[in-house]
């Protein structure tokens, strides 16, 4: 997990459970959403010149070829929609 510079113990542990774990499935969708931002940077790519691809997303971020998967790409894209909204917000007063 170098792509983890910086961030607190909790987070990195967070993102560990969710490599090793998928029950509770309440412990499982409140790390996910404490982790969403953390997971975009990682989507987005580090910054290198190698690209993420699809197969570094799923090694890294296991929970999405488990059974609930979609549930979590949903879940992902309203909280990312919803801060993208609120910048919005701010920014022109909507």
């Amino acid at each position: 997990m170098r792509w983890l510079k910086g961030d607190k113990d909790e987070t990195a542990d967070a993102v560990n459970w969710l490599k090793m774990y998928k029950d509770p499935e309440s412990k499982l969708l409140d790390l996910w959403h404490k982790t969403a931002r953390l997971r975009l940077g990682y989507i987005h790519g580090p910054s290198t010149d190698e690209p993420v691809t699809l197969n570094d997303i799923l090694n890294e971020w296991p929970r999405y070829k488990d059974q609930r998967g979609h549930i979590l790409v949903s879940r992902g894209f309203f909280i990312f929609v919803s801060d993208a909204c609120f910048c919005n917000f701010l920014m022109f007063g909507l």
